[in-house]
Parts: C-alpha cells; structure tokens; sequence
C-alpha cells in the first residue's frame, strides 16, 4: 500500500495541474477587446499562409521546411512569401476580426490533430504588430499582442466567412490527399 501512495499522489498533481492549465484557456474572452480594438485600426496587414498540419503531414512539413523559405513565429510554421490580399478582402478581414461576435468562448481540445494555423494574420502599426491565427480545421483562433494571448473559438458564421475569404489565396501549401 505504502508504494502506491506516491503513485496516486503524482496522478492527483498531474490531474490537478493540467485541468488549471485548461481552465486559464477555457471560455476566457476576458483579452478580447484587447485585439478587437486594434483590428480596428491597424494600417499595414500582412496575409500568411500556414505549412502542412504538424500530426497529420509531418513528412510533407518536414519537407517544406527544409525547401522553401518558411519562419517560425509564436511556435507555428508560416511561408515567408506573404500572399497580396486584395483590398476588398481586407476590409472584409478587417470586420470579421474587430467583430466581438466573431470570437466564441475556447470550449477545449477538438478532435482534429491540435491547432494548425492554416492562415496567420498579420496587423501592424507604427508601433506594434498583432498576429492573428486561424484554423479551419477545429474553427478556432489565436492571438498574440505583445505577451497577450487569446485562444478562442470561431463563431460558425466567422468560421464560415474567413475559410470563404482565404481558402483562394493558397498557393504554396502541396495539396495532399
């Protein structure tokens, strides 16, 4: 019995760990406004397209990385090639991201191989950059504002306009079956 006590402990600690660590992400849109607001008015964005998913193209990833010019940024893989988005697309981009009912409460861990950016945003002013990160394929996204981040899901409305939006402008992700 007394060799199972440590076992059990290490099991509660873990258990007790990972679900705190879920909680601080879990139905939080507490920094929204944070990037919102800054949607709103940025001057300059950038358009990025994301490499192959990292658990289901891990060949296909690892061979984009090492031939094309690719850059890691917040822990995910981009192009460096920025895709030339047409201003009408922008201003659609603009209003989905500054749009509070864009964005739903982070409701956890899909089934869907883990986050992958497929597009990343990139907004910028004089001052600042603000990176957004959108995945189709769990209908999430996330962002990053200095040492903010938001990790939300997308509204089915949201979801739906900004695959509408995107899924036109890749180019340089192989298309794998």
């Amino acid at each position: 019995m007394k060799r199972l006590i440590p076992l059990i402990l290490t099991v509660l600690c873990v258990a007790g760990c990972r679900s705190n660590a879920q909680e601080r992400h879990l139905g939080s849109l507490a920094e929204l406004p944070i990037f919102t607001q800054f949607a709103r008015g940025f001057e300059l964005l950038e358009l990025l397209e994301g490499l192959p998913h990292q658990a289901f193209e891990k060949e296909a990833l690892k061979k984009e990385i090492n031939e094309k010019d690719a850059m890691k940024l917040n822990g995910y893989w981009f192009y460096e090639e920025l895709l030339e988005i047409q201003a009408k697309d922008e201003e659609e981009l603009r209003s989905i991201l500054s749009d509070n009912s864009s964005y739903a409460p982070y409701s956890g861990i899909k089934r869907c191989g883990g986050f992958h950016p497929d597009y990343g945003v990139k907004l910028l002013n004089k001052s600042e950059a603000v990176y957004f990160y959108i995945c189709f394929g769990c209908g999430e996204i996330k962002a990053y504002r200095g040492k903010k981040e938001l990790h939300a899901d997308l509204s089915n409305v949201s979801s739906k306009r900004l695959k509408e939006l995107l899924k036109p402008y890749g180019q340089n992700r192989p298309n794998i079956n």
